[in-house]
């Protein structure tokens, strides 16, 4: 038979002393434990909406690249090798932000396309080099997307 005690009118177990609270120790480090949490799902969270928005943006600047080419190579197939054109077509492309175009939008992307040799009248190779740039953060990124166009006509 246990010994039971008698506190208050009632009878307990001996060794029952304790109370069932948090002592303040155990409410701090339950608190830490909590806020370290946090900290680190806000913190990856954030790192994936900036990584989504990098992706975005080096999309469209691909595509934004490879367009600059394509037109240069479509003044090609449209008037031969006659340098003025093709000349024409590069220096149209030549765009500052917010002067670039997406979706008849301004947007932040600026786009250089570069001709080498800059003479092609007696050359029967060109390099296109079609430069997109933009910011992200403090950061300025950009895509470089080069062809090389051979007098085929």
């Amino acid at each position: 038979m246990k010994n039971f005690k008698l506190k208050n009118n009632r009878a307990c177990p001996a060794k029952l002393q304790r109370s069932g609270g948090f002592t303040l120790i155990e409410t701090l480090t339950a608190l830490l434990i909590f806020s370290t949490s946090i900290v680190v799902l806000i913190t990856a969270t954030s790192q994936g909406f900036s990584n989504t928005n990098y992706a975005k943006n080096k999309f469209i600047a691909s595509y934004l690249a490879q367009e600059g080419v394509e037109i240069v190579r479509n003044a090609r197939d449209s008037f031969g090798w006659d340098n003025t054109e093709i000349n024409n077509a590069a220096s149209s492309l030549f765009c500052q932000n917010p002067n670039c175009l997406v979706a008849g939008e301004p947007s932040a992307f600026s786009r250089s396309v570069s001709l080498l040799p800059d003479n092609i009248t007696n050359s029967t190779e060109v390099k296109i080099t079609s430069t997109v740039t933009w910011d992200q953060g403090i950061t300025q990124k950009h895509v470089e997307y080069v062809e090389y166009l051979y007098n085929w006509q």
